[in-house]
């Protein structure tokens, strides 16, 4: 059983890796507030970046071996990929031709056990009601 600062910090982690797997695997045709004029992979590896868990993933104390295992097929087939660097911007980087298609499958496994929300994030997906996930959000940050 975890204590509450336990269960915030695992509430966090699970958080940090949706964030980047609901973009992959659902918004990529969307881009983000500010990066409209690049690429998805370009948008995906940026969120990525700010989002992600420093951990290791097998040193990540919150995650069922299930989830362990996906996270490590996922971050292989990521480091797999060959990212080139923006030149504007060389803390970001794309893929050729921005095909992360190699990454979706993973990514939706990875996103379907680590994220508490997926089901809700489904159905706001499938009535087209982002708002709803957003307020949604906003209550969760309200009655921690």
């Amino acid at each position: 059983m975890l204590n509450p600062e336990e269960q915030r910090h695992r509430e966090h982690l699970m958080d940090s890796y949706g964030m980047p797997l609901a973009y992959l695997a659902y918004r990529r045709a969307s881009r983000l507030n500010g990066m409209e004029a690049y690429s998805a992979s370009a948008c995906f590896h940026r969120l990525r970046d700010l989002c992600w868990p420093r951990e290791a993933p097998e040193t990540a104390p919150f995650l069922s071996q299930e989830q362990r295992t996906a996270l490590i097929a996922f971050e292989e087939i990521y480091h797999s990929l060959p990212w080139r660097p923006i030149a504007d911007h060389p803390h970001i980087s794309e893929l050729p031709g921005d095909d992360l298609s190699p990454l979706v499958p993973a990514g939706k496994l990875l996103l379907r056990l680590v994220w508490p929300y997926y089901a809700f994030f489904k159905f706001c997906e499938r009535i087209h009601c982002i708002f709803l996930y957003r307020f949604f959000r906003w209550l969760r940050c309200i009655f921690r």
